[in-house]
């Protein structure tokens, strides 16, 4: 079974100051980050399918193998 561990919106700014004419021709770089578990390779297969058919991409996976962290960019 595929579990969704969570997800998070993110705007990604620098740590330098940015003035408003900077902002103005440098947009921000959105994404999102969504964790499921599977029970199976399997499983993560024919999930993986779906997922990279929208638009998400494969970011990392934890020790077991079980856990795998997607990425998707909003331009």
């Amino acid at each position: 079974m595929i579990t969704e561990e969570h997800g998070q919106n993110e705007d990604k700014q620098s740590d330098t100051e940015i003035t408003e004419e900077d902002n103005a021709i440098m947009p921000k770089i959105r994404f999102e980050i969504v964790n499921y578990e599977y029970s199976s390779y399997e499983e993560y297969l024919q999930h993986a399918v779906y997922m990279t058919s929208n638009g998400w991409e494969f970011q990392s996976q934890n020790s077991n193998h079980k856990e795998v962290s997607w990425t998707k960019s909003y331009k």
